[in-house]
């Protein structure tokens, strides 16, 4: 406004003054400086009379960073409840932070980067103490984006299904173990090198994802609490002749690469590929995926001899007894081992297999629920008996639950699943799936359906403001009876410190996977620093 009145000031005087100057001398221009949009009438086009818009803005650049920045400092101190078991953590301390960096260089391209670590230190109940530190591979990913078309490349992790606690479809991201069952920093899922394109026509989006280079799981193989021997029942290998054999920095930060002795190389008819559409019809999204990846699981095979002789040493450390070194047969088995080992015969071999998903998911929003079902279906897929003997198996994983909202307050997400493995000769029984006794048959003389059906829950409370939140977590499975319950408690003292308290529990029957890992209940607090 001030603008347009010195410009109309300006001219009012340029025009004041022009018939003097046209009168004095005919020979002389006047110019007169008019605002665009201003003032009215006309200018006699027979005077020497020069018109001069004011000079147009610069057009904007292509490029034009912006960037937003944030940092969060993570720490918990955790205490067990019981100490129960040898050589069991008692005190752990994990400290861990990350970076996120997220900017805008044009209208149509982006970038994003987290990178991340976390420090692990713990003592057991023997007064050794053990420690690591972890660089966690960062997300990290450039994006275009032009009308219908984004592509996407770098380390990135996806989110694929309905489903926000079991997640059957979500299988392009491999899992880090070691963060157990309450990590800090970034969730468990490691990111993928790949690339993402993603078109969307009217209601329907179609994704298409390729990840060249295999990326494994990683897990603590000996001495943690959530540790692949701690739970005994999953191999057969003493955690003791682990600790004998390698030093515990060097099982620490690899060990559980060891295992893999056939790993899949870096080629591409190797890589990992995932397609996924969405329909979205008013409040119901519907959508089919189907990955080709790699198991999650490592296929362990172990000779006969160095199974019996590792299952002895396993029996004998669960119950704290002395280890079978006058077992005739323990003795025979070593025997014949080191006969073999003579022979150049592989007694030992670790490899991923392939695992291909088809899958299909909805969601259907009814305020304020949002009702959700997941399936996922494995052509293949790497599971146990119980003496230890991989088998590949089809299996289906299925899940219907419901979501409440009640404003940005209470959250209550509830989830049924079954887990179905296909295939199970009758003279096997599965580890983890099923009772620790005889199989139905002695004889390979059929195959079964095994089912584990369960439910696992969520809520989330927030009051003051969303300064004080109340967390709490549930899982139970109904054959085996596992059941685990995470409660959690947190304050936002202001907008950069947060405390916390909570607790994790979890039991089982002796076979099952609640009973391999019971001893990992515990107590503990929490200090988060995020600006």
């Amino acid at each position: 406004m001030a603008g347009a009145l010195l410009s109309l000031l300006v001219a009012t005087a340029s025009v004041a003054t022009s018939s003097a100057a046209i009168e004095a001398s005919s020979d002389e221009d006047v110019i007169i400086i008019v605002d665009e949009g201003e003032g009215e009438g006309e200018v006699d086009d027979s005077s020497d009379v020069i018109t001069i818009d004011p000079e147009a803005p610069p057009p904007p650049s292509p490029f034009d960073v912006r960037a937003r920045v944030s940092t969060r400092f993570d720490s918990r101190f955790s205490l067990d409840t019981s100490f129960d078991r040898a050589n069991e953590q008692i005190a752990e301390l994990m400290i861990g932070g990350e970076l996120e960096i997220d900017a805008d260089f044009a209208p149509s391209l982006s970038a994003y980067a987290k990178p991340r670590f976390s420090y692990v230190a713990a003592l057991d109940r023997e007064g050794d103490d053990r420690a690591i530190l972890y660089f966690l591979t960062p997300e990290a990913w450039v994006r275009y984006h032009d009308g219908p078309l984004s592509l996407r490349a770098g380390a990135m992790t996806w989110a694929w299904g309905s489903s926000d606690l079991v997640s059957p479809n979500d299988v392009l991201n491999p899992v880090d173990y070691r963060q157990g069952a309450l990590g800090l920093t970034g969730g468990t899922k490691i990111p993928v090198v790949g690339a993402e394109a993603v078109a969307t026509t009217g209601p329907l989006t179609l994704r298409g994802v390729i990840a060249p280079f295999f990326t494994s799981s990683r897990f603590h193989l000996t001495s943690w609490d959530f540790a692949v021997l701690s739970g005994r029942p999953l191999l057969a290998v003493p955690p003791d002749a682990v600790d004998a054999a390698f030093s515990p920095a060097y099982v620490d930060a690899g060990g559980d690469q060891v295992l893999l002795t056939d790993r899949p190389s870096q080629r591409l008819d190797h890589a990992t590929l995932g397609a996924r559409a969405t329909l979205v019809v008013d409040d119901l999204d519907v959508s089919v995926t189907a990955v080709h990846g790699w198991d999650t699981i490592p296929r362990i095979v172990l000779d006969d001899d160095l199974a019996l002789v590792a299952s002895r040493f396993a029996q004998a450390n669960a119950v704290e007894g002395t280890p079978p070194f006058s077992d005739p047969e323990v003795l025979a088995a070593v025997g014949r081992l080191q006969d073999k080992s003579e022979m150049g015969q592989t007694l030992f071999k670790g490899e991923v297999r392939r695992r291909t998903v088809v899958g299909f998911d909805a969601s259907w929003a009814i305020d304020p629920f949002v009702v959700k079902a997941d399936v996922a279906y494995t052509l293949s897929r790497t599971v146990y008996d119980q003496a230890f003997n991989p088998w590949s198996l089809p299996w289906l994983n299925a899940v219907v639950g419901a979501e409440y909202y009640w404003s940005d307050r209470l959250q209550v997400i509830v989830e049924a699943f079954a887990i179905v493995v296909r295939d199970v000769p009758n003279n096997r029984r599965l580890n983890f799936f099923e009772p620790n006794e005889a199989p139905p048959s002695a004889l390979p003389d059929g195959t079964r359906d095994v089912v584990l059906p369960g439910a696992v829950a969520a809520a989330f409370f927030s009051a003051f403001d969303g300064d004080l939140r109340f967390e709490l977590g549930i899982l139970a499975t109904f054959t085996r009876g596992d059941f685990g319950i995470a409660p959690a408690v947190t304050w936002r003292v202001d907008d950069y410190h947060q405390l916390g308290i909570g607790g994790f529990a979890l039991e089982g029957t002796s076979a099952s996977l609640g009973g391999a890992y019971t001893n990992t209940d515990q107590v503990y607090v929490t200090y988060r620093f995020s600006y």
